[in-house]
């Protein structure tokens, strides 16, 4: 992964500010007055041709590591999923790393099923 900027943290988040069909929940310590875990997710229509027509995607979802395991990523999911099904979305789409095992069982435990394995190399 390249260096990150505050330019591609701004750029990330702007796209949900304006998408009436997605949003970024923050989760905020309020003692510290600091921003502890975020959610982001939209909904998306695939093309005609796919049988599912409206997923609800989760672009990302992160927790600091000192505040994970005290159900503040659940609370955000949670909050994903009404928005979803608000809109009348049935299904819910996210990728994490294959080698990001805690997010994997979590991901489980919240019901969701592994789909496919993707490949990536370098062309020689």
């Amino acid at each position: 992964m390249d260096k990150l900027r505050d330019s591609h943290i701004e750029e990330f988040f702007s796209r949900f500010l304006a998408n009436k069909n997605g949003k970024v929940l923050i989760a905020i310590d309020e003692d510290k007055k600091e921003i502890i875990g975020y959610i982001a997710f939209s909904i998306k229509q695939r093309p005609r041709f796919y049988k599912i027509k409206r997923v609800g995607y989760i672009h990302g979802l992160m927790v600091h590591k000192d505040y994970r395991r005290k159900g503040i990523g659940k609370q955000l999911m949670d909050n994903a999923l009404k928005f979803f099904i608000k809109h009348d979305v049935k299904y819910l789409y996210l990728e994490t790393s294959v080698d990001n095992i805690n997010a994997i069982n979590f991901y489980k435990e919240l019901g969701l099923e592994p789909l496919r394995i993707e490949f990536i190399g370098k062309c020689k």
